[in-house]
């Protein structure tokens, strides 16, 4: 009811969300507060897919989990947790790797997809395969203080190859803050969110955040016409 409330959604949105299903690529820190986030909306399908197991130094910013969780399935940790939130979700998890063999299949069978990893080549590869089944992707990333959100919801939006043509991974191990990971990972669920209930965006940008002086900067990105992801998508 409280949600229903809010400007831009109501019942109508309230059952596209009931209706709506999510992919969450990664259940870490930015996947935690995806998966909650989408479960508090009221998101009727969510699927986890991560391959990987809890360790202690996850504990500082991944919040589904506990010292009990370690060795753990992440994926498994998760979907428990959000059946004892939420008993009536439909949910799916894949305690493995996503690859281009697993991932055209389960990719395809959602509405929305949502990156929460730390690979670029992972990334990258789940942006070819949602351009592939045509799907709305959106991305996050973080390192230390700051992060970013992109949404790849429309035919004219940039993908993410766009952006980072050579798949270039950082130079360093990222930094991980609680706080950054709960923001960010906060702001890729509020895309979606408003995405699945019809609140239409317009794309061409990027949200950088900036946890030294609590702020989210909109950069306008564009599209590479020579992309071999999207080049040749109508604009």
């Amino acid at each position: 009811e409280r949600q229903m409330m809010v400007p831009g959604m109501g019942r109508e949105a309230q059952e596209r969300l009931e209706k709506a299903s999510v992919l969450v690529v990664g259940a870490g820190g930015l996947g935690c507060p995806v998966l909650t986030t989408l479960a508090e909306a009221g998101v009727g399908r969510i699927g986890i897919m991560d391959g990987d197991v809890v360790e202690r130094s996850n504990l500082n910013r991944q919040y589904l989990y506990t010292p009990s969780d370690i060795g753990k399935k992440k994926a498994v940790c998760a979907g428990a947790w959000l059946k004892r939130f939420r008993p009536d979700i439909e949910l799916e998890a894949w305690e493995e790797r996503l690859t281009r063999e697993n991932g055209k299949r389960i990719v395809s069978s959602f509405d929305l997809v949502i990156c929460a990893v730390d690979k670029v080549k992972t990334r990258l590869l789940i942006n070819r395969l949602a351009k592939e089944a045509g799907k709305p992707l959106i991305d996050g990333a973080i390192d230390g203080h700051y992060g970013t959100v992109t949404a790849v919801t429309g035919r004219q939006d940039p993908c993410l190859a766009c952006m980072n043509p050579e798949g270039k991974e950082p130079v360093h191990i990222s930094s991980s803050l609680g706080t950054t990971t709960m923001i960010v990972g906060a702001l890729e669920a509020q895309l979606a969110v408003a995405y699945l209930a019809g609140q239409k965006r317009k794309g061409g940008s990027v949200l950088s955040y900036d946890g030294i002086y609590g702020t989210v900067e909109e950069i306008p990105v564009f599209k590479n016409p020579s992309c071999p992801i999207c080049g040749g998508d109508d604009c």
